[in-house]
This record gives C-alpha cells, structure tokens and sequence, in this order.
C-alpha cells in the first residue's frame, strides 16, 4: 500500500507542475498556486472519467476537472475516431449545443475549434438550446455527431461534454472505448493545438445555426400525439410551467400554444437562464423545496397542470391537481411512462394504427406496469439497461430493419420519447403528449389521477422509489466499489419476507435462478449492476453513478391492493438500506 501511495504521489505532482509550468492564463496559474495539498492530490490524481455518458466534473483547474483544456483534449480523441469510423465525416461536419451554465458557450467553442484546426467542418448553435434538439439537429443536418455541453441536473459549479452519433442517439459503448484508447496515448491535454476563432468562420470551418432548424424542430413536435387529427375532442388544460432557467421555456410554450393550449402560465424568474442557476438550490425534479415556489402559483391559479422541466430539457416531472380537494400530486417518471405507453397504445387501437410489430422499450430500472399494460395490448416490451442510450439504440435499429415498430421508451430518470424525430429523451415532446392526454380525459370527465387508479384496478397495484447515497473523492469510490463486490457475492435467498427468485450480476454477466436450492446461471448483458428480482416480482437493484461518487438504489413492488404494495415496498427498501449501511 505504501509503495502505491508513493506512485500515485509521483503521479499527482508530475502533473501538478506541468500544469504550474506552462504557459496558462493569468486567472488558472493563480489558481494552481493557492490549491492545498489535498486539493492538489483531487484535482490531479486521475483524468474525468470518461464513458458512454461523455465526461462530466466541477469546474476549475486540473486533470480531474472541467475546463477547456480536458474539453479538447477529449474533442481531439473524438475527432480522430470520427474521422476513422465515419464516412464523410469531415465534410458533414459536427453539430455543437451547449445549455446556460458556466462556461459552457466557451468550452463549446474551444471543442469547435479544436475540430475546425483538425478539418472538421461544425455547425454551432448560437444560443442555448435542449439537448434533444440537438438530437434533431444531427438528423436534419445529416451531420456525423453531435456534441453538447451540459452537465444534467448537477450543481451549477459542474459541467460536462454528451457525444451523439450520426443517428442522433447517445454514443455506445464500442466507440466510448475506442475512445478510451487513445486517451490513453494523450497524456499532455495542454497542448492540443486549436483554431483561431476569426480563421474557423472565415473559411467556413465554423457555420452557425439559424432558425430555420428551430422552427422545424417545434413544427415536429406538435405531432407527438394524436390532437393534429380530424375530430380529436380534447377540454381546455390550465398549465404552469418551470423550465428551471433551461431553455426549454422558449420551445415548450410555443409547442403547446400551436396545439391550441393558450392558457398556459409561466415563472417568470425561471425564463431567463442564469449560469448560476439563481434563487435555484437544487436542481432535482423530485425535491420538495425546489417545487414549492412553483406549487404556491399553481394554488394561486388554480392551474390543471404543473410542468417543471430540467435545465437540459429532456427530463420531466409533472404536478397533477386532484379536483377532489384542490391539492397537486407529483406523478413519478414510472407513472408517467405507464399512463403515456397506454394512451398512445389505446389511441391507436381506436383509429385501428396499432402496428401487428408494435414494441415499447423500457430499463430494467422501471416499473413492470408497463409489462403489463403492453401485454394487454398486444405490443411487445423490450427491457434494456440503464441509461437512455440504449432505448435510442433500439430505436435506431428498428428504424434501420424495419422488424418492429417503436411506440415508446421511458428510462429509469424521467426521460420519455415517442417515435419520429429525435433519438433522446425529450421533455418537450412528453410535454405536449402530457398535455394533450390530460386534455383529452377531462373532455371525458377524468383526470389523470382517475386514468391512474383504472390502470391499477386493471393490471395490479405497482410502486417504486430511488434513493441516492453520495460519497466524496478516492476513498469514496472505493466504498462504493467495496458494497458492489459484497453484495455481488454474499445476498439472501428471503428479504424483507419475501423470497428471491433471480439474482441478476450484470458485471459479471450472469443471471442466476433459486430453484430448489440450487442456481441456475443465464446470460445477461455487462453492465456495473446488480438486480434482485422476487418471487412475486417486486425487485430492488444498486449501481454506482457512470459520473459521480454516488450510489444509486432502485426499488419496485407489486400488490392486490395499494396498502399491500406500499408494505412490501417499504420492508424492502428499509432492509436493503441496512444491509448497504452496514458495509458502509
């Protein structure tokens, strides 16, 4: 251990003064300088992780951190495997998005003119724009990729680099991993060598995006569901809407105003994005002190709909008022998936579109009611793992051979997609989906609460919960590393009362059945995750964050009634919570 302390010392400053040594602007050389000693060793101890989800980290100096330095030293990477992989790419270019946090017009700039100085051509957004636009942008175009610079729902002092393929989905695992390789051979990110700004434009390397591709992108959207047809009857729908400084404000409203739902609210301090994230202490769609604000201008206007957006605009979380008593319910993404994948199912059936090859694709970390709701209408469900990447790669395929149809995805985060024009979640397509449906249902003197119940009474009673358990620097990824390889060897055969039926080893690859007493082993996909899966089919699962030093557990139950459901849910999570706490 002693000798690996020292290597790894070595290593920490070697690249510490390489950094303090070079030629940097005034404002990083001084902040090198007053870093203390174990600041030093977290900043330099290893590089940004880098993987399917892109790399994503704080903001500041350092290998370990975000800035325009690691941004090109991966966008270099990136273009070098464009460029090997991709025909035509240096001419069909590179579409470049970025949201409103710090830094993220720079750092998409910098990543430009690192393409444009190694003969890429890239069209740049000149504003903040969703993610899933970003998406459409890449197909519209016919370009190669696509980058944004976004860091999700993490703090306003992260940020972060997404790559989407040709195809417009999230880059897979072949390319992260070729990526990784070279990499690997570009040790020194200080001197990936960059276009002048003025030289990218004036030879055309560098193209900006008018708005002919945003009005395309929102005439698109207004086809989501099924209000663009001839006798459509829907009820007029009160909304709210939060786009929480991201840029979705701009879209979504437009969007819903078109499909002829004008009485539509919004926060007016959210609308402008602010890099800080003003007046904002968190970004999580689900915590009750970030929805509170917005929930006191619903009760004042009695709004139908609250619709609160994350800052990239492809996760949702929607507030539903019970006209019993005039409270707002928060419908969880498992609710949402379910109730959309069944309006859009039965809306087919009734105008006799349903495809005889119909598929939804859910992760392995959402509800079952969607297995069910699917069966009921003879459309086949595909689970897949987690992360949206894989939804959309399903996506492309079914595009691509024409075997099944794709009606719907819906992941483990609150991100949605309906088919048609982009191959990411996207919140500003479930908006308008959302809102149609709830439209729809009152013209029928329902809610969506009510169309929640009677899927319940139909299929069973469902619930799940997600708990997340945060860690901090080296010896916290070694904590979480510690649970995961306990757990994948020492698990019970009861929990909480309940027997488990399957254990799912996603590392290694293994799926094993209890039967008898014995265990029988299938194959699985790889993936840093571990399922357990109950006789009854209630389940819980745990993987760490591909991003962060955190822990993630997953959990899902099934009952007759609502009370029995929430039981079982509950023993679960209290003893899986336990058994992590006790490794911990």
């Amino acid at each position: 251990m002693v000798v690996i302390a020292e290597q790894l010392n070595h290593l920490v400053q070697a690249r510490y003064h390489r950094w303090k040594s070079a030629d940097l602007p005034g404002s990083i050389r001084r902040e090198l300088k007053n870093l203390k000693s174990s600041e030093i060793t977290d900043r330099f101890y290893t590089y940004l992780n880098f993987g399917t989800q892109g790399m994503l980290g704080k903001i500041g100096a350092g290998t370990n951190r975000m800035n325009k330095y690691t941004v090109g030293w991966v966008t270099c990477a990136f273009a070098l495997d464009l460029l090997e992989h991709v025909h035509l790419a240096r001419q069909r270019g590179v579409v470049i998005g970025y949201d409103s946090r710090q830094y993220s017009k720079e750092f998409a700039e910098h990543s430009a003119l690192v393409l444009a100085e190694m003969g890429v051509n890239v069209y740049m957004f000149q504003e903040t724009r969703p993610t899933p636009q970003l998406s459409f942008a890449i197909r519209w175009l016919h370009a190669a990729a696509g980058v944004m610079i976004t860091a999700g729902n993490h703090s306003s002092d992260y940020n972060g680099l997404k790559i989407l393929t040709e195809d417009g989905t999230p880059m897979q695992q072949t390319m992260a991993d070729r990526m990784m390789q070279v990499l690997e051979g570009k040790e020194n990110e200080l001197v990936i060598p960059v276009m002048e700004l003025e030289l990218a434009k004036e030879s055309g390397r560098l193209k900006f995006i008018d708005g002919e591709l945003d009005e395309a992108y929102e005439q698109s959207l207004r086809f989501a569901g099924f209000s663009h047809e001839p006798n459509f009857i829907s009820a007029p729908i009160k909304v709210l809407y939060n786009p929480l400084q991201g840029k979705g404000g701009d879209v979504v409203c437009r969007a819903l105003s078109s499909m002829g739902f004008t009485e539509i609210r919004e926060l007016p301090e959210r609308l402008r994005p602010n890099p800080y994230f003003f007046q904002m202490n968190s970004l999580d769609l689900d915590d009750p002190a970030m929805m509170e604000p917005t929930l006191e201008m619903a009760r004042t206007y009695r709004v139908d709909l609250v619709l609160i957006t994350n800052v990239e605009t492809n996760e949702l979380n929607l507030l539903v008022r019970d006209y019993r008593n005039g409270t707002y319910v928060s419908l969880s993404g498992n609710q949402l998936g379910a109730l959309m994948l069944d309006y859009l199912c039965s809306g087919r059936t009734r105008r006799g579109l349903l495809p005889p090859n119909g598929v939804a694709v859910k992760t392995v970390l959402t509800t079952e009611l969607a297995a069910s709701i699917a069966e009921s209408y003879d459309v086949g469900l595909v689970n897949t793992l987690h992360g949206f990447k894989h939804i959309a790669a399903k996506m492309a395929y079914y595009e691509k051979t024409a075997k099944q149809s794709f009606i719907f995805g819906f992941d483990e985060a609150g991100g949605f997609v309906a088919p048609g024009f982009v191959r990411d979640k996207d919140a500003a397509q479930a908006s308008m989906l959302l809102t149609e449906m709830a439209g729809y249902y009152k013209a029928r003197d329902l809610s969506l609460l009510d169309r929640l119940e009677q899927l319940y009474e139909q299929h069973g009673y469902f619930a799940e919960d997600r708990i997340m358990i945060r860690f901090s620097g080296l010896e916290g990824l070694l904590q979480i590393r510690n649970v995961m390889d306990r757990l994948g060897d020492e698990y019970p055969s009861v929990l909480g009362g309940l027997k488990i039926r399957w254990i799912c080893n996603f590392n290694r690859g293994e799926m094993r059945k209890y039967s008898r007493g014995r265990l029988t082993p299938a194959e699985i996909p790889k993936a840093d995750l571990l399922k357990f899966i109950f006789e009854d089919d209630s389940w819980y699962a745990i993987r760490p964050s591909a991003s962060d030093t955190v822990l993630k557990l997953y959990f899902g139950s099934r009952g007759e009634t609502r009370a029995e459901c929430r039981d079982k849910l509950a023993r679960i999570r209290s003893e899986v919570l336990y058994t992590v706490e006790s490794i911990i």
